[in-house]
């Protein structure tokens, strides 16, 4: 969506849900400092992941794999620009995880991180 002439366009909005604070830490850093940058909540349990994803509409999730269950609390056809992403260890894709997850392989480098961002902020964010 453009904004008119006078009309902020407000940023997209991340979710990092990890039970590591350094890991909440780096990713925070890395979505609020790179390119125009995200809003970022950050949780470490599954239970604050779920009030954020209903308050704060986040159009990435950023998931460690200890919270995939969180996946059935995600409504893909939701009308938001969302988009899921799973950090995991595991290789190949596990296969339990729904095909409209992405999945970036630890250890997540910057450029693979920021990759998935700017596939979010390429997507229209709804006001």
């Amino acid at each position: 969506m453009k904004a008119m002439a006078g009309t902020p366009t407000r940023r997209a909005r991340a979710l990092v849900v990890d039970q590591d604070e350094c890991n909440l830490v780096l990713a925070t850093e890395a979505l609020t400092s790179f390119g125009p940058g995200f809003d970022v909540a950050t949780a470490r349990s599954l239970e604050e992941a779920r009030t954020w994803v209903r308050t704060f509409q986040p159009e990435l999730v950023l998931l460690d794999e200890a919270f995939a269950d969180l996946a059935a609390d995600l409504d893909p056809t939701e009308p938001l620009a969302r988009k899921l992403v799973l950090v995991s260890s595991a290789n190949p894709r596990p296969a339990s995880l729904p095909a409209y997850f992405d999945v970036l392989e630890k250890p997540v480098t910057l450029s693979s991180l920021l990759g998935v961002a700017r596939r979010v902020q390429s997507a229209e964010v709804p006001r």
